[in-house]
């Protein structure tokens, strides 16, 4: 949605920042890799960004690539650092994003028996489904790698299990049963997605 910038340090550990340039306000970092990282991108496909549902509903995926890695990334506000105060999820939530208190995880995506590790040079996204989140339709796609052999990689990024409960013990409502003069309520989006992804297919000598 244009309102977030990443950035990849020059340190060892290759230290990933997100920042909300608009604000001039540093959202949350993390370590990337030991090894050298090539590219980070945000996916413009699976994620809620702020045109689609209120900011403290936003959620992003995103993909580092580099030598013998590629890894799977979430994005989203922190409700677990004020929950002091709050008292449901929609409300800890949207302190957290009002405060810039955001969360970033990753986790190096499973090859399983597909394929052995080598440098990642380059990834792209493709859309499978858009989103239609008035009908809890969630966007899906995959993400397409180029490798140092020559073969495309074809990861897809998981979904974590739905819960009608949220972290305080409140039950989540339906779409149907929520308050219509609550707008932000009305928001039940489709899935969340894992910082994880997982090889779904490989496509043997693509180039050269």
């Amino acid at each position: 949605d244009g309102e977030l910038l990443l950035s990849i340090a020059a340190d060892p550990y290759h230290t990933v920042t997100i920042w909300d340039w608009k604000r001039n306000t540093k959202l949350s970092s993390a370590r990337a890799n030991n090894a050298e990282v090539f590219a980070m991108r945000f996916s413009p496909y699976q994620c809620y960004s702020r045109d689609m549902v209120p900011a403290h509903e936003c959620e992003y995926t995103l993909v580092s690539q580099g030598s013998r890695h590629i890894k799977f990334w979430t994005l989203e506000p922190d409700d677990s650092v004020v929950v002091e105060g709050a008292k449901d999820e929609k409300e800890a939530r949207a302190l957290a994003q009002r405060l810039g208190r955001w969360k970033i995880e990753a986790n190096a995506a499973s090859f399983g028996t597909k394929a052995k590790m080598q440098d990642i040079m380059c990834t792209t996204f493709v859309l499978d489904t858009e989103a239609d989140i008035a009908n809890e339709i969630a966007p899906s796609g995959r993400v397409l790698c180029g490798t140092e052999s020559g073969a495309i990689f074809v990861f897809s990024t998981m979904e974590e299990p739905r819960t009608d409960e949220d972290q305080f013990g409140n039950i989540k409502k339906p779409v149907a049963e929520e308050d219509e003069d609550d707008e932000d309520m009305k928001i039940n989006k489709p899935v969340k997605w894992a910082a994880r992804g997982a090889l779904i297919n490989v496509v043997k000598d693509a180039h050269n």
